[in-house]
């Protein structure tokens, strides 16, 4: 306890350092936006103090059930598995003996006044438990009432006050450019028409009556420094202001020059001749000035980009930190009183009643999960079903869906624009304007107009010194005497480079002057953010002081708790060891009665197999010595009878269950004539052979309808021949087409065609098989409805080459068990059993050794053949026989096109073609028998690298383990130590 607390208070320091360095990083960060954003938000939630003890009681005491419960069931499982042990061992032991000790037992009269003493204690921590659980019941109910009230909040407004740029101003702001760019065309077009009225003026003026003159014009043009030019240039500054007023008396001006114009016409008609001599002063503009002109107007356009380029940054930048400003997580400062509940220990007592209780229920909890996996297994083939119905329906559904789509994008792009709409935030705002905002703009509109009216201005005086030029062109006379004087005015290097250094220092004054603007306005920024900041950690500190002071408040009553509670745990302790000791002794005592029974157990199964043995001897000279009697005795006629009953049963592909034809057809897997076809085929044939002095005489004899049918007879009536009599007797023709022969059919039984098969089906063999004679032993054919159902008639096996590893012989007793008998007695590895299973399933089924037959996993494990926790791994085996079913094509597939698709791993299929390959040969679904590597090959069941891996020995898998020389050897080399039994010929593999 005291460690959890001292954890909680290390991450509470580690949280205030890390709030502390947040607020260092958040001091040092350079803000973006230039507004001041305060938001005062107090949210203050209070809680029934009585309320939040009694559900933190009750947290404390539900945790405890929890964990008193998971106790329980650990508990639980620890004793479930004692008892399987146990139920597993007590029917291996048969013991002979039962001894009787009678005893005479006395009371200890202190055991009898402990006993009294407990159970008096035993009493009381009931009556506690009573009370206790009327107490839970209280609490629970007050609970439940508790969470249908709601708790009390004090709802307070919340203003934000946040400075935000009003949209207005920002409407207003493109208004005004839009109007100076307006007034600006404006203006200049008034100015051309001024300048076109006063050159008209000036010219009419200077006119006079037209007289003839011989003019004499001595032009001097001086290249030199216009002082119009630099006078202009000085008044670019002053003249901001004035422009203003010229742009509205223009216009009336422009219409009084008008009027004077009209009146100097009509006054001016007359027509003078004069010889004037005028000396002529021209002034050119300096090209080094228009180029610097040129210059500083670029710099200017380019000044005004940038500018506006920053206001658009600066703009976003405000909308980001505001939207910033309003996802910042709120804080609330919420108090919560914790009760913690210690366990109690007089709970304890209640342990060994619930064990009781508990084992009943883990038993029917059991019971329940085998149910839900049955269920689930049909739920997941009914849902595979489901899901190959319901691909058309979704094909369907998507086609409808993108029509939709296509329809929905058809309409928004045919849609007109949309409506703008003022978004109304449910926030109470105070929208001021910003007093820099509006200076801004102010030196921005000044700028502008500055600018405005220095291009005006200038555009203007270059349209007056044209307007000059085209008048003085008009009024020269055709002869003219031209003198120029050209003065050349060189630049002074001293003044350009001056005039440049000047330039520069400008440039440096107005960067840094810039510069320093920018500095004053990040630093007030950070004094109103630290000022911001200074504020939200004054009340950070308040709150973690109390906080503080509770914990230590806490602590000290924990600590007092627990020094309660290590006084308990030691008592607790030194009860507990008592206890374990005593458990020790009695878990020591029960591994010794349980060593002592299970040698007792072996040691009487070595007895009980020797028994049987010598039985089995003795049995066998007693049959010995009877044949000997009865050669001896010689009568005079020597039956001998020949049983064959053919049984045909269909595999539920579901369930795995046999069933006769009937019910197949009740249950509807097969149609009507098939079902008359395969019960005609049911037969119970007996061969009866009697030898006398009239020779041999050989009857068949339908045990089902008790008819008998004479060999001889049908050979003197023509329905059999002698070719046929041939090939019964080298077992080339089946006992049945025989009996049909016999009995006067010609008719061969239908066969129905070959089909692959989606679920196995296996014959239920019957005695009298062994002393079946040679000539009677023949191999079935599979019988396949066309509903995918094979049907196999397991008569008898045609050799005994098809037969893998069918057991286990033992080497000291020389006795014969099964594979499972042997697993069970550790006299094989599990692995070793597991592998020889895998290939008895995998190359027809388990082999019952009393029966010399082949059975599937299901009906193996129904008969004890099998452990229950084999037969999900022992069916991917039986399904190399059977074969797998494609989930695309619904075929079944042979164990190469299986693993070469992905169905089934490469390393189990190689080891199921081995076993197959090695009992006969490999097995196709699709048709009856077995197939050689070269018929495999030609009908593309495997590839020619399967082939050779095959044919190859030095290639196959070392994976059995020999139990008497404890190496590692092949299916194969296992197949070649193996013993043949003498009774039925098959192979049993040797241990000691």
């Amino acid at each position: 306890e005291i460690q959890r607390i001292q954890k909680e208070l290390q991450t509470k320091d580690t949280h205030v350092v890390q709030v502390k360095n947040e607020m260092t990083v958040l001091s040092k960060l350079k803000p973006k936006i230039r507004e001041k954003v305060i938001k005062k938000e107090v949210v203050r939630t209070e809680k029934d103090p009585e309320m939040l003890k009694v559900v933190l009681m009750l947290k404390g005491a539900i945790t405890e059930d929890e964990s008193h419960s998971h106790a329980i069931n650990g508990n639980i499982f620890s004793t479930r598995g004692q008892i399987n042990t146990l139920e597993r061992i007590i029917p291996t032991i048969q013991p002979k003996v039962v001894t009787k000790v009678i005893k005479q037992v006395q009371q200890d009269p202190e055991t009898i006044e402990e006993s009294k003493k407990l159970r008096m204690a035993l009493e009381e921590e009931k009556d506690e438990n009573v009370i206790l659980m009327k107490d839970l019941t209280a609490l629970r109910l007050h609970y439940g009432e508790l969470q249908r009230l709601k708790p009390k909040v004090e709802v307070k407004e919340i203003i934000n006050e946040i400075y935000q740029v009003d949209p207005q101003t920002e409407v207003e702001l493109v208004r005004l450019r839009k109007e100076l760019q307006v007034l600006g065309r404006h203006r200049l077009n008034l100015e051309k028409e001024v300048k076109t009225a006063t050159s008209n003026l000036t010219a009419l003026r200077a006119q006079k009556p037209k007289v003839e003159y011989k003019e004499v014009t001595q032009e001097v043009i001086k290249e030199e420094k216009s002082p119009e030019v630099l006078r202009e240039l000085q008044r670019l500054n002053n003249q901001v202001s004035r422009l203003q007023l010229n742009c509205d008396t223009t216009l009336e001006l422009l219409t009084r020059l008008r009027k004077e114009r009209d009146e100097l016409k009509a006054e001016k008609s007359k027509v003078e001749t004069k010889l004037v001599t005028r000396e002529v002063v021209k002034y050119e503009n300096d090209p080094l000035l228009e180029k610097e002109a040129d210059r500083l107007r670029r710099n200017i356009r380019e000044e005004i980009q940038q500018r506006r380029s920053l206001e658009e940054c600066l703009f976003e930048l405000q909308n980001q930190y505001i939207v910033l400003e309003r996802q910042r997580p709120e804080e609330k400062i919420v108090t919560q009183e914790v009760v913690r509940l210690q366990k109690d220990p007089k709970q304890m007592l209640e342990h060994e009643k619930l064990n009781r209780n508990l084992d009943n229920e883990m038993k029917s909890r059991r019971k329940f999960e085998l149910e839900v996996r049955e269920l689930r297994a049909l739920i997941q083939e009914k849902e595979a079903a489901l899901a190959q119905m319901d691909d058309h329906q979704r094909k369907i559904q998507v086609e409808s869906e993108l029509r939709q789509l296509k329809s929905h994008i058809h309409e928004l792009e045919n849609a007109p624009p949309p409506v703008e709409e003022k978004i109304v935030i449910e926030e109470v705002l105070k929208v001021e304007r910003d007093p820099k905002l509006e200076k801004l703009t102010d030196d921005i509109r000044a700028n502008v107009e500055v600018e405005a009216n220095n291009i005006a201005r200038l555009e203007r005086d270059i349209r007056n010194l044209k307007v000059k030029l085209e008048i003085l062109q008009k009024e020269k006379s055709i002869e003219k005497v031209v003198h120029r004087e050209i003065v050349r005015v060189e630049k002074d290097p001293v003044v350009t480079a001056e005039r440049e250094h000047l330039r520069e220092l400008v440039a440096q004054e107005r960067n840094h002057r810039r510069d320093q603007e920018d500095g004053v306005q990040n630093i007030n920024i950070k004094i109103n953010q630290l000022q911001t900041v200074k504020s939200m950690t004054s009340q950070e500190e308040n709150a973690l002081i109390t906080n503080r002071n509770a914990l230590l408040k806490e602590k000290e009553d924990l600590l007092q708790q627990l020094k309660v509670l290590e006084g308990e745990r030691h008592n607790i302790s030194e009860t507990f060891q008592l206890q374990s000791r005593r458990m020790s002794e009695k878990k020591q005592m029960v591994r010794q009665k349980t060593l002592k029974a299970s040698s007792e157990v072996q040691r009487l199964e070595k007895e009980i197999l020797s028994e049987k043995e010598i039985i089995y001897q003795r049995d066998a000279v007693i049959l010995e010595l009877q044949n000997n009697i009865k050669k001896e005795d010689h009568s005079e006629t020597h039956t001998r009878e020949t049983n064959l009953s053919t049984r045909i049963t269909i595999m539920d592909p579901e369930t795995g269950k046999d069933m006769s034809p009937y019910e197949a057809y009740m249950q509807g897997l097969i149609d009507r004539n098939h079902y008359i076809q395969l019960s005609e085929l049911e037969c119970d044939w007996e061969e009866i052979t009697s030898s006398g002095p009239d020779g041999d005489v050989t009857v068949l004899q339908d045990r089902k309808s008790g008819k008998h049918y004479s060999v001889k007879d049908a050979l003197r009536e023509g329905r059999l021949t002698q070719y046929d009599m041939m090939r019964y007797k080298e077992g080339k023709l089946h006992i049945s087409e025989f009996a049909l022969l016999v009995a006067g059919e010609t008719k061969h039984p239908y066969i129905p065609p070959v089909a692959p098969p989606q679920s196995p089906t296996r014959s239920t063999p019957f005695p009298s098989l062994n002393s079946m004679h040679s000539s009677l032993r023949s191999s079935y054919t599979s019988l396949s409805p066309q509903q995918n159902v094979s049907v196999n008639h397991h008569c008898a096996s045609g050799t005994d080459d098809h037969f893998p590893i069918s057991g286990v012989l033992d080497t000291t007793t020389q006795s014969r068990m099964s594979v499972r008998s042997a697993m069970t007695r550790k006299l094989i590895d599990p692995d070793t059993g597991l592998k020889l299973l895998e290939a008895q399933a995998a190359s027809g089924g388990i082999v019952d050794l009393n029966k010399k037959d082949k059975l599937s996993v299901h009906k193996a494990v129904e008969q004890g053949l099998l452990d229950q926790g084999h037969m999900y791994k022992l069916l991917n085996a039986q399904k190399a026989f059977t074969g797998v079913e494609d989930p695309s094509t619904k075929e079944r597939l042979a164990v190469a096109q299986a693993a070469q698709k992905g169905y089934m791993p490469k390393e189990n299929a190689m080891r199921y073609m081995l076993a197959q390959y090695l009992t006969g040969g490999l097995v196709d679904p699709s048709r009856a028998g077995r197939l050689s590597i070269q018929k495999a090959l030609d009908a593309n069941m495997i590839d020619s690298t399967t082939a050779n891996e095959l044919q190859d020995e030095s290639s196959y898998l070392k994976e059995l383990v020999d139990p008497i020389t404890k190496e590692k050897i092949s299916y194969k080399q296992a197949m070649d130590r193996c013993k043949k039994d003498i009774t039925t010929g098959l192979l049993l593999f040797p241990v000691a």
